[in-house]
């Protein structure tokens, strides 16, 4: 299998119809719509047509999905154009572009072989799965056209149809706005049989190494307070006392089946201007209804992620200290960095800890 930086690449840009071209990468720019439309396919460059067979990745700018040649949408293009296309990354939407659901949607049913790596962040995922819409997927790697529901749901699909995915992407390193992201909730995410009441096994447990997605749905009755100190509004209660630890068991089960994890991202240290014209304030996507990440809480079901390199818990209202901290350096031998230890008391503790005691496992 090729590494992921030698595959043939494709990156559709808005501009005038041209192609570049390298040796592993051709760019296609194509105008916008609302502006002067493709009117067919011949109009592509021909030196993207004769590299359509051995694409494998495609990056794309959300404002082209809905691009229509002829008589066809872009997603119908790629789907019967590219047979061998297996990576996908879409960001930056923007809004006024006319961007159909139905056709962001499609768009992540174009892959004839399973989709090895899908990277979607920067609001993506309202337009893909957001709204009101339900739309059936017809693709080779869902199950018996298996529905694309408008909620975290959604997202199950690429884990349990996709058995070579190995890269799952949701957040960026800053930037994008929770409030435009589609966390997964727990119960989702945790997806039960509903005889045995044990975990259903996905196809990609033993393919995921890259894993960066916000689990959200777990009462947490111990984070009464946001960071600023404010009584927190609304607060998802526990139905029945011990809920919240019973639910994060079962989080972190589910976890632990990807035992080639090299990279899992929970949280993101990303904020987003309330004014972009003016950058006048911050806000900071906080996490609480989250994983606390303490062993009391089940962390030590991820005993098994031995090939573990990142942990990302930024803005997650954790409870790691220095337990947890001795307990990841001894379980976890290939880790080496965390990112989110800030400077509460319990998690200033933990850092402390690996500075001293663990010193090849970064902090920043």
């Amino acid at each position: 299998m090729q590494s992921k930086d030698k595959h043939n690449k494709l990156t559709f840009r808005s501009g005038a119809p041209h192609a570049s071209r390298s040796l592993h990468h051709t760019q296609c720019f194509l105008p916008m719509p609302g502006r002067s439309m493709v009117t067919s396919q011949s109009t592509f460059p021909s030196a993207l047509l004769r590299r359509s067979q051995s694409v494998e990745a495609v990056d794309l700018i959300p404002c082209l999905i809905g691009l229509q040649l002829k008589e066809h949408t872009m997603a119908t293009f790629l789907e019967t154009s590219f047979p061998n296309l297996n990576t996908i990354n879409i960001e930056e939407i923007y809004s006024g572009f006319g961007v159909k659901d139905e056709d962001s949607a499609r768009m992540l049913s174009t892959s004839r072989l399973g989709w090895m790596s899908v990277s979607i962040i920067r609001g993506i995922w309202r337009t893909i799965m957001g709204g009101s819409f339900s739309t059936r997927v017809n693709a080779q790697g869902l199950h018996n056209g298996e529905t694309v529901l408008p909620n975290s749901v959604g997202m199950r699909p690429f884990f349990t149809s996709f058995p070579r995915l190995q890269s799952f992407v949701m957040l960026a390193e800053t930037g994008e706005d929770y409030s435009k992201v589609k966390p997964i909730g727990a119960n989702d995410w945790i997806h039960q049989d509903s005889l045995t009441g044990s975990l259903t096994p996905w196809p990609c447990e033993y393919t995921l190494t890259d894993l960066r997605i916000s689990i959200c749905g777990i009462p947490r009755p111990d984070i009464t307070h946001d960071r600023k100190g404010k009584k927190r509004h609304p607060v998802l209660e526990e139905t029945y006392p011990g809920e919240s630890w019973e639910i994060q068991h079962q989080v972190y089960e589910r976890l632990a089946r990807f035992v080639n994890l090299e990279t899992l991202w929970l949280g993101s240290n990303s904020c987003y201007d309330e004014n972009p014209y003016t950058y006048s304030k911050k806000v900071m996507n906080h996490q609480y209804e989250c994983l606390e990440m303490s062993l009391e809480s089940g962390l030590d079901r991820l005993e098994g992620l031995k090939r573990l390199q990142v942990l990302n818990i930024s803005l997650m209202a954790t409870r790691i200290g220095q337990k947890e901290a001795q307990w990841m350096a001894e379980q976890w031998p290939k880790l080496h960095e965390i990112r989110g230890l800030e400077s509460r008391v319990d998690t200033w503790r933990a850092r402390q800890w690996f500075k001293k005691n663990c010193p090849r496992v970064a902090t920043p």
